[in-house]
């Protein structure tokens, strides 16, 4: 697998022009990072003192709502139980009796509305079919509408609830009202009806104003929200998007106190990216107040501040890009002189003979380098002098490397005559025996390489074994079974000759017809060869051999060269018991190339 390669620009672009960028680069990011430090706190101090201000004011501003609205439920309350509006319910008598009662509700309704200023005025539905009476502020409706009105799915299932803000046709036109819903029962507990008080909408917004946030947040907007998270009324321009609203009602609803949050959001509707929203709900109240404050109202101080760093930082970087380049020019001039010597060097070598041209007078680490490379130039014309000697030796080697070649061409020659004037006499045994002789010298050469296919090994074991038969006189059969996939993969030269000449020359001496069996099998780890005979096998002491002045060297040869190429899981295991034969067991890796097996476990010293 290639080798991945890292962008370095270190080792890519000229000094100078790094230097030049990585002082620059620097003094812009200290400038940046020092700005948006300044901003940062800044901010977050000026959104501490105004969420504190906001908090203060919005827990004020609850309690009047609080107590505002809590009037509104007593008073629906009292009229809902009042003795002549239960009577007006439950009537059943005739037209003018309902007719007068109906004239004693609405006068007592009249009267709710003209003695509190904040309601626009009342709705009464109610189950049988009122009396048209004109001129006020009451209005009475069938129950049989109610399904048809907007807001009917929010009072469905419930007794009472606030509706948000809407408009009601009254008498003066269309009026924005907040509505307080009731649902009226008889002392029995049969359902009569539904009391709809009006808040005007104008009340409600001068409850939410106050003269000190009017004159210093006039982008600010205060919303009122009841405790299911339903949007009441609004003051200011800026409204709630869905996810916003959701992201609140989660953050009031983990909230075990009445304590002001800050969040951030995004209002979409209006198109005001970042907004600071405080919150505040009372204990026991079922209402939350909101102050949504655009993000750049808050942080138009630091903003300020920030672009006056700017402007400074802007001056700074033009001095340090100045001072930046006198200081890169500086420590790029003598490697700029050494870089013209080396050139020098380059276009003359060898017959350069010339010194290095370059100042005495540095006394740091280039004054030090100019010295190593003056003294590499003056070892240089000596190291020249002698590859020159080595040269003219090599050349002498290849010379007599090329005339040792000729000789193992001359013994192929020589065999091949020996071979001709064999078969010219009649000893064919004798033909036969030097043509196997010169297969074997050929694959066993190989050109030099210490590699070969499988294929080419079990030609040389087959010219060594019909080699044998013929000088025992064919006392002995072999076998050769090994998978066609794996021939040409490779092995090491003479792996398996000497396991098999072992088998021959010991394991079938003295034996009247033996039988070896060369096996190949392809496992997870690699290639297992296995050379067994039924020859009279070897003594149990044969683990541990007397040491021996000659001999085994094959055996011993084809060790060392698994364990100098192959890993520590390859190697070879030998079983033998006297009288039933012996087993030689060798495992190998599995090499289909052996160029990038060579790189692999050879070159790169993995093995």
């Amino acid at each position: 697998m290639e080798e991945q390669v890292i962008y370095n620009p270190f080792k890519k672009h000229k000094i100078d022009r790094l230097l030049f960028g990585s002082f620059a680069c620097l003094i812009v990011t200290l400038i940046i990072v020092v700005i948006a430090i300044s901003y940062k706190y800044s901010s977050r101090e000026l959104v501490r003192n105004t969420s504190y201000y906001q908090q203060n004011l919005l827990n004020q501003l609850n309690k009047q709502i609080v107590t505002q609205m809590n009037s509104i439920e007593q008073i629906s309350l009292a009229a809902s139980r009042n003795t002549n509006v239960q009577r007006f319910l439950g009537s059943e008598g005739d037209s003018y009796a309902n007719y007068q009662q109906q004239k004693t509700v609405v006068e007592y309704m009249a009267n709710i509305v003209y003695s509190t200023s904040i309601i626009e005025s009342i709705d009464l539905y109610i189950n049988h079919q009122p009396m048209r009476i004109s001129g006020t502020p009451v209005i009475f409706k069938s129950t049989d509408v109610l399904k048809e009105e907007v807001w009917y799915p929010l009072i469905k299932d419930t007794d009472f609830t606030w509706i948000p803000e809407s408009r009601t046709n009254a008498n003066d036109g269309s009026t924005p009202v907040v509505s307080f819903m009731r649902k009226m029962y008889s002392y029995t507990g049969r359902y009569q009806g539904l009391l709809a008080f009006h808040i005007k909408s104008s009340a409600i917004h001068n409850l939410l104003k106050d003269e000190i946030s009017d004159s210093n947040h006039t982008s600010s907007t205060r919303v009122m929200m009841d405790f299911k998270g339903r949007i009441i009324s609004t003051l200011g321009e800026n409204s709630i998007d869905p996810d916003m609203q959701e992201s609140i009602l989660k953050r009031i609803d983990n909230s075990r106190t009445g304590n002001a949050h800050i969040m951030f959001g995004t209002n979409k509707n209006k198109g005001i990216n970042d907004v600071l929203i405080v919150w505040t709900r009372l204990y026991n109240s079922n209402w939350v107040l909101l102050e949504i404050t655009p993000w750049k109202e808050i942080t138009k101080g630091s903003t300020e501040i920030s672009t006056v760093l700017l402007f400074v930082g802007l001056i700074a970087i033009g001095f340090a890009i100045i001072l930046t380049l006198v200081l890169s020019n500086q420590f790029t001039k003598p490697i700029r002189m050494l870089l013209r010597e080396m050139n020098r060097f380059n276009k003359n070598f060898p017959q350069s003979s010339q010194k290095a041209k370059l100042p005495g007078d540095y006394h740091n680490e280039f004054g030090t380098i100019f010295i190593v490379y003056k003294n590499m130039l003056d070892s240089n014309e000596e190291l020249f002098r002698s590859l020159e000697n080595r040269y003219i030796r090599q050349k002498e080697s290849e010379i007599k490397a090329l005339q040792a070649m000729i000789n193992p061409h001359f013994l192929y020659n020589t065999l091949d005559q020996i071979n001709w004037m064999a078969i010219d006499i009649g000893h064919f045994e004798i033909s036969k025996v030097v043509e196997l002789m010169g297969r074997m010298f050929r694959i066993g050469l190989s050109n030099g390489e210490y590699l070969i296919e499988i294929v080419e090994e079990l030609k040389h074991i087959r010219c060594y074994m019909e080699l044998q038969k013929i000088r025992l006189g064919n006392k002995f059969d072999y076998v050769v079974d090994v998978p066609d996939a794996i021939l040409n993969c490779y092995i090491l030269k003479l792996t398996l000759q000497p396991f098999v000449e072992n088998a021959v020359m010991h394991g079938l001496h003295g034996v009247q017809h033996g039988t070896i069996h060369i096996r190949a099998v392809e496992t997870t780890e690699g290639i297992l060869f296995t050379i067994t005979d039924n020859g009279k096998g070897m003594k149990e002491e044969w683990q541990s051999p007397k040491r021996r002045k000659t001999g085994g060297y094959g055996i011993r040869n084809v060790k060392e060269r698994m364990d100098a190429y192959y890993s520590d899981k390859y190697g070879i295991h030998i079983e033998s018991e006297p009288g039933k034969g012996t087993g030689v067991y060798i495992l190998q890796p599995k090499i289909e190339n052996s160029n990038h097996w060579r790189e692999q476990y050879v070159e790169s010293g993995n093995h």
